[in-house]
């Protein structure tokens, strides 16, 4: 059985198509389905209800499109298959008419890429999974972005072959964010965090920041640790 998702109208008619919120549909049918699977043509189906309820005049040129819709999705579902290979948990059939879910537990590539569907589709930033019992509630959307956090530091360790730190808030062991700041930056050795009015916060020459509270070091010769710290 495939999870009744929602997929917005206007995504998926008129003239500017979001094929990304149609592939992360495809996606997101294809991991709740019971079945592991998906048609893309269900994608043409949820279009043309659309298009029924919310846009009863529009002419034939326009129903038309739903087959652009699944043919873009379809593009952009190989597209992220074609980046991420093995991390990537679906496989697309030769003829693009099916999308099945192929998650191995043991790839924390995959658990990855599921993760960050998810979030990126919860109610604050998608309409997919708006008024779905699959949507995460308000606990689960919290930890769900902690472990989100506990990956990406460990991405931005791996991508610059060094150390990364992630120190969100609330920390486990209860340290000040601006305590934490300091012990990072003196491991760095560049420069030192103080209070200033007005002050924007600004990293140092060659660091990097890869995604919220998290940081590290310009890249490294030869390679450092290429595992990511959360402390």
């Amino acid at each position: 059985m495939t999870p009744r998702l929602f997929l917005p109208p206007d995504a998926v008619t008129g003239q500017n198509f979001d094929f990304n919120l149609a592939a992360d549909f495809l996606e997101l049918s294809a991991f709740f389905s019971d079945e592991s699977g998906v048609l893309t043509s269900d994608l043409a189906n949820e279009a043309s209800i659309g298009a029924a309820e919310d846009h009863a005049d529009l002419d034939d040129e326009m129903r038309h499109g739903e087959e652009e819709v699944v043919s873009g999705a379809v593009e952009q579902v190989d597209t992220r298959r074609r980046v991420l290979d093995d991390a990537y948990p679906f496989h697309l059939d030769g003829g693009g008419e099916v999308l099945a879910c192929n998650f191995a537990e043991d790839s924390l590539g995959q658990a990855a890429y599921v993760l960050s569907l998810v979030l990126s589709n919860v109610q604050a930033v998608s309409p997919v999974l708006c008024g779905s019992d699959l949507h995460p509630d308000d606990d689960d959307v919290r930890k769900l972005r902690e472990y989100f956090q506990y990956f990406a530091t460990a991405a931005l360790a791996a991508e610059i072959q060094g150390d990364a730190w992630s120190f969100g808030f609330p920390r486990p062991d209860g340290s000040p964010f601006l305590g934490k700041l300091e012990r990072i930056w003196r491991q760095l050795g560049d420069g030192r965090v103080r209070r200033t009015i007005g002050w924007t916060f600004s990293p140092p020459a060659g660091i990097r920041i890869g995604c919220p509270d998290s940081c590290s070091p310009p890249r490294r010769s030869p390679p450092a640790r290429t595992c990511g710290k959360s402390r």
